[in-house]
């Protein structure tokens, strides 16, 4: 495979924006699921009181970056867990309800940080739902996608998100030390700069320039030396998979296994709880 050096961020934007039916200038690199929510907790413009509406299992790269803006004088609120299907046993983790999350949100909610699925018990966030839900409140919603990114459908646009982070070596099958990072540019508008270096300025490599002219997409994230050979990895993967078969297809074929698998499984507390039609 023969690669440009000089071209692979620009292509990496487009091919993860063709994945989330997004401008590629809504798109940055990041290293990991943790990097791109640091950002976004750390540059928000919280006022004390504020409050911040998290699960009570949420996987710590969508937890500590809130719980550490405690020291703005952010409130961290936490959904309680409990059994969004009916017939999950207790003592692990399993799932959070609509019904709490709407009665703990209150006119100091600034930010709901949920992941899309959570790492710990496979539930899945139903995120048309969730969006419509911070839409009508002005809440900006904070989803972490590192279970879900190739795997199941995210239009971030559609559904209202204002931030998706996720790493890539999961379902997306890319190498790790990797990110997928998406906001929209009313959140930029929103945030302060956490993390600066001469990557994020559009003078980019005129070193001795040292105005402040940072980028006004998403590239402003983009602050410092990235790994290209993760940038190709994850194009490669996306160019003959992703993009290549699609996201609505890869999901109904992983279900249509899964369904396959429950099947013939014989082990009985192996069962499936619920699995789109």
């Amino acid at each position: 495979m023969r690669v440009d050096y000089g071209t692979v961020l620009t292509t990496f934007r487009q091919k993860v924006a063709a994945l989330l039916e997004t401008s590629p200038n809504n798109i940055p690199y990041v290293s990991n699921t943790a990097e791109g929510t640091n950002m976004v907790a750390n540059g928000y413009p919280f006022e004390p009181g504020d409050q911040v509406v998290n699960y009570v299992h949420e996987f710590p790269s969508n937890h500590y970056p809130w719980l550490l803006q405690q020291r703005r004088g952010v409130e961290l609120v936490l959904l309680s867990d409990v059994d969004p299907c009916g017939g999950l046993p207790e003592g692990g983790p399993r799932g959070w309800s609509m019904d709490e999350l709407e009665a703990k949100t209150t006119d100091r909610t600034r930010v709901i940080a949920l992941s899309h699925v959570q790492f710990a018990s496979g539930y899945a966030a139903d995120l048309r739902e969730l969006g419509d839900f911070c839409r009508e409140r002005g809440i900006d919603l904070v989803i972490d996608a590192a279970q879900s990114l190739g795997v199941l459908p995210l239009h971030p646009e559609e559904y209202g998100i204002a931030t998706v982070t996720g790493s890539t070596w999961k379902w997306l099958l890319a190498s790790r030390g990797a990110g997928i990072f998406y906001t929209t540019p009313e959140l930029r508008e929103k945030l302060r700069d956490t993390m600066a270096g001469g990557g994020m300025m559009k003078h980019r490599l005129d070193y001795l320039n040292h105005s402040w002219d940072p980028f006004e997409s998403a590239r402003r994230f983009e602050y410092s030396t990235l790994p290209w050979e993760h940038l190709v990895t994850l194009e490669t993967v996306l160019d003959e998979v992703f993009l290549k078969y699609l996201m609505g297809p890869i999901a109904r074929e992983v279900f249509e296994a899964a369904r396959s698998l429950l099947g013939v499984v014989r082990y009985r507390p192996i069962r499936a709880v619920a699995l789109p039609p």
